[in-house]
């Protein structure tokens, strides 16, 4: 993807950069005025999402709202199941990819 909007392709060594460079400023909104791409390691914001996701499901009514047509991503909200320690069990939700999609597009919503 950054290669088709003709960012950095190396961006482990670009974000290395900024945060040297950037210290004092370098944070997620950072990221956001400098990258169009932004990457996100799923090893280390996989329960942020899944928290933020429930947040805005679940205690923010009416906050996000999903055309019908989505019936996988409908499917994959109706049966998510946390695994009690913050994480989603993968074995246990249909179309998990296209929840892990849908976590990582609100990342950014707040």
């Amino acid at each position: 993807m950054k290669e088709k909007v003709d960012e950095e392709l190396n961006f482990e060594q670009h974000m290395s950069y900024y945060r040297k460079a950037y210290a004092s400023v370098y944070d997620l909104k950072f990221l956001q005025q400098n990258m169009f791409v932004i990457p996100v390691p799923f090893s280390k914001e996989h329960k942020a999402m899944l928290a933020h996701v429930k947040e805005l499901m679940e205690y923010q009514n009416g906050m996000v709202a999903i055309h019908p047509r989505f019936n996988k991503l409908i499917t994959a909200l109706r049966t998510a199941v946390e695994n009690g320690e913050g994480m989603l069990d993968k074995d246990a939700t249909s179309f998990d990819d296209c929840f892990d999609a849908f976590r990582m597009s609100l990342l950014f919503w707040h």
